[in-house]
């Protein structure tokens, strides 16, 4: 194919889901050999249009055009046996197979074959399934199981089953979500080395701002299903309107006064108040893995407290534990004086807790409003949450009213999910990772919310990787690390202790 000639060409195509126009006659052109990152707000449309290059939607209207073939009403299979491969949001992986035969599975696929996956296949694609796991840096993993992986490589793993169909177009659907940052060095690496070595073209969605702009050689940005800018990085990163609707600012933005009247009617309401999550020497396993060691920790009423670390660090078993996903093996979880630990969830529940779990967990076949009618737990009260309150302080989803779980943005799923928590009127608020795969400015209108419910007498823990985030928004915080708490302190002291920042291995 000539250089100039584009890979891909999208003409005006839109995608509707009833009265929801979710992609809005987007035109874009890739180049061959070009990463190119497509960025905006969730809900911007991002997914979707993915899904319908892919063929996992079917476009309302318009033409994509894939080496100047109409590929607009394949099916996936098909468009993937012309060349054209992704990744997903959420990792697909065979958990039980080998790293070697999540390869192997995927080339029998492209090549047709219907033998054993454990018979003559192994040695008839070995050399192929070594070639493509040396390229992304899982050789020496061959033989572990995928389970075993850590996430980050779990990630790079699909990427490998991705390139097992040898495509000329790879779609990476926020690879780097979840990932800590030495994660994050690697995925980019291997983009790089995809596009400059392989000489692959990559369509990107993501929304670290330094991972787009350290791979990117073209910029596309989509703002409520229209391609408002496609640019170089330097352009967009200059782009007003780009400025206005997407990157924001770099902060949550809360005023000195208003951080300070915050301080001074949390001081006033602890004193008032005996209220407090007390958590002392817990210890958790998994199965024989021992994951947490002498978990200690203090929340008082009117505190936003986050506990940060790393991917595996015990964040989320530490929640989990606190809420009785987890049973911890010992050590004492006491909320207002009473004994939590070794309840069960729906009964940790009456006490006055709510859980958002990191993976929101909605019910993608109800509507946004049926979602949150699921979680209503009445406690006969003048500030009981209910639907209307809640359309009060997310406006986003008032508007998502009647649209199904399934067809909400990321960051409306993560608005639900915290919203639906809120309607069994908890005293005591768990969020496990809430900025995750949400673009800046909706970090920054979570954070806000998180804040205003917090000056709301709800007593809030954050489990984040996200640290610039989480330090702007508590009053406190805790370092874990393997299991340990390794540091507490203020906000600032967090950001300022080159111990907690050895154990966050991120620069704060």
């Amino acid at each position: 194919m000539n250089e100039e000639t584009p890979l891909l060409e999208i003409k005006s195509a839109s995608k509707d889901f009833g009265g929801l126009r979710a992609v809005d006659r987007v035109n874009l052109t890739l180049q061959p050999g070009v990463v190119t990152s497509l960025i905006g707000a969730n809900g911007a449309g991002k997914t979707t249009l993915f899904n319908c290059i892919t063929g996992q939607l079917t476009a309302s209207s318009g033409d994509i055009i894939f080496r100047g073939k109409s590929i607009t009403q394949m099916t996936p299979h098909a468009i993937s046996r012309l060349g054209i491969s992704r990744s997903f949001q959420i990792t697909n992986i065979f958990p039980q197979f080998s790293v070697f035969d999540n390869i192997r599975t995927a080339i029998i696929s492209r090549i047709g074959k219907s033998v054993s996956p454990f018979g003559k296949a192994r040695s008839l694609v070995a050399d192929e399934v070594l070639e493509i796991l040396e390229t992304v840096g899982l050789a020496e993993q061959a033989d572990s199981l995928a389970s075993t992986l850590s996430y980050g490589d779990q990630r790079i793993m699909e990427v490998a089953i991705a390139l097992a169909s040898r495509p000329q177009l790879l779609l990476l659907d926020e690879p780097t979500a979840g990932m800590s940052p030495e994660e994050t060095h690697a995925m980019v690496n291997l983009v790089k080395k995809l596009s400059q070595k392989e000489h692959l073209t990559i369509l990107l969605v993501e929304h670290d701002m330094e991972v787009i702009f350290s791979v990117s050689k073209m910029i596309a940005v989509l703002h409520e299903g229209r391609l408002v800018a496609f640019d170089t990085p330097d352009k967009i990163r200059e782009n007003e309107d780009v400025q206005n609707f997407y990157l924001g600012k770099e902060t949550v933005g809360l005023e000195t006064s208003q951080r300070q009247g915050a301080k001074s009617k949390e001081e006033s309401t602890r004193k008032q108040s005996p209220m407090t999550l007390e958590v002392k020497n817990l210890e958790a396993y998994y199965g024989l893995s021992h994951v947490l060691f002498k978990v200690s920790l203090l929340v008082h009423r009117g505190e936003l407290v986050c506990l940060l670390g790393r991917n595996g660090a015990g964040k989320t078993t530490t929640l989990k534990s606190i809420m009785g996903l987890v049973t911890p093996r010992s050590g004492s979880v006491k909320f207002k004086g009473k004994e939590l630990a070794g309840r069960q969830p729906y009964d940790i529940c009456t006490e006055g807790l709510g859980f958002v779990f990191g993976d929101r967990k909605i019910f993608p076949g109800l509507t946004t409003r049926q979602n949150l009618e699921v979680g209503l737990r009445p406690k006969a009260g003048k500030d009981d949450w209910n639907v209307e309150r809640i359309y009060e302080i997310f406006p986003r989803l008032k508007l998502r009213d009647k649209n199904y779980g399934a067809n909400l943005s990321g960051g409306e799923q993560q608005m639900l999910a915290i919203a639906r928590a809120l309607m069994g009127n908890p005293e005591l608020l768990l969020l496990d990772e809430p900025s995750e795969g949400l673009a800046p400015l909706m970090v920054r209108a979570v954070g806000e919310q998180i804040i205003h419910l917090r000056d709301q007498g709800i007593m809030v823990v954050l489990a984040e990787q996200n640290v610039k985030f989480a330090l702007e928004v508590s009053d406190r915080g805790y370092v874990i690390d393997k299991g340990k708490i390794f540091f507490e302190g203020t906000a600032q002291e967090i950001n300022e202790d080159e111990e907690a920042r050895k154990h966050l291995i991120v620069a704060v």
